[in-house]
């Protein structure tokens, strides 16, 4: 009785595999899905069936273009550390912006927020009392291991990060 039951359920699930085989083959034409792509033998010919199978054909002309491009290099300026969704086209021309503060805050953690002329956003990375003033004239230039930072007229520096 127990072997009975056990081929019933062997044919049942032969029967819904079989179903649902026809099922993915009769939707094939109508939406790409991109499992023919499975079979390739080399992943070169592998991704090039998947681009093919998804390519988007909706795409506008000049889709890819980046907003930073259009807006000049001093908006481009570490805008890396607030956009992670697509990189930048090009790297920014300037390894230097000049600005005025033009407002000092705390946030959380005692790091000091610096809003800029330009409407840029910068925060310090690590809580430290400087002494900066509204109104001082500073420069934010790229750190020789990665990130940036800000300092016075005055020689008062400190390492910063972009919010905006």
């Amino acid at each position: 009785m127990e072997i009975r039951h056990q081929r019933f359920l062997t044919g049942r699930k032969r029967g819904s595999i079989g179903l649902l085989l026809l099922i993915l083959n009769s939707t094939v034409g109508a939406h790409p899905t991109g499992a023919h792509c499975v079979t390739e033998a080399t992943d070169a010919a592998r991704l090039a069936c998947f681009d093919t199978a998804f390519a988007d054909t909706e795409s506008s002309p000049g889709a890819g273009t980046n907003q930073a491009d259009a807006a000049g290099p001093e908006d481009a300026f570490g805008r890396e550390q607030i956009e992670r969704k697509a990189p930048l086209a090009t790297a920014p021309s300037l390894t230097e912006l000049y600005a005025v503060v033009t407002k000092i805050r705390r946030a959380a953690h005692g790091h000091l927020v610096f809003d800029l002329d330009n409407g840029q956003v910068w925060m310090q990375v690590t809580a430290r009392n400087r002494l900066f003033k509204s109104g001082e004239r500073i420069a934010v230039s790229k750190a020789s291991m990665g990130g940036y930072i800000l300092k016075s007229e005055r020689g008062v520096s400190t390492r910063v990060k972009r919010l905006r």
